[in-house]
Order: structure tokens, then C-alpha cells, then sequence
């Protein structure tokens, strides 16, 4: 019996669930971290990720650890 692999990925949905519990929107959280808001448009749409120093930023906004932002998904 093979053993699953699990793959751990910033997720948009944790995200949007931190944020809504802050009472912020996407373009509150980007002022915040100084960076423009497309950066969360991509990611919502699946056309990239934030960067680490992005990530780092929008924990420190909605005061979550990086493993609040990150789950673990079937490699």
C-alpha cells in the first residue's frame, strides 16, 4: 500500500476566511502589507501566489500564523 503524499499550499480560501473575520476586504489587507491588490486578485483566480514576503505581510495584517494560511492538499 502506497503511502499518499501531501503537498502544504497557501490557500486563498484560509485566507478569505481570516480576512472576513478582521472585517476587511482585499484592498484594506494589500494597503496594509503596501503592496497593489492584483496581488489577491491573482491568487483568488488561481493565476499565482503570493511570495513569501507577501504572505509574511498579510499574517502580521490579520494576526495569523503562516500555518493559519497554509493547508495541506493530495500531491
Amino acid at each position: 500500500q502506497k503511502s499518499k503524499e501531501v503537498t502544504k499550499v497557501v490557500s486563498y480560501a484560509r485566507y478569505e476566511a481570516l480576512r472576513d473575520a478582521k472585517g476587511l476586504n482585499n484592498n484594506q489587507v494589500a494597503k496594509e502589507c503596501k503592496f497593489d491588490s492584483s496581488i489577491l486578485v491573482f491568487w483568488k483566480q488561481g493565476r499565482s501566489k503570493p511570495k513569501l514576503d507577501k504572505i509574511i505581510a498579510i499574517s502580521k495584517v490579520l494576526g495569523c500564523t503562516l500555518e493559519d494560511l497554509i493547508e495541506e492538499v493530495d500531491a
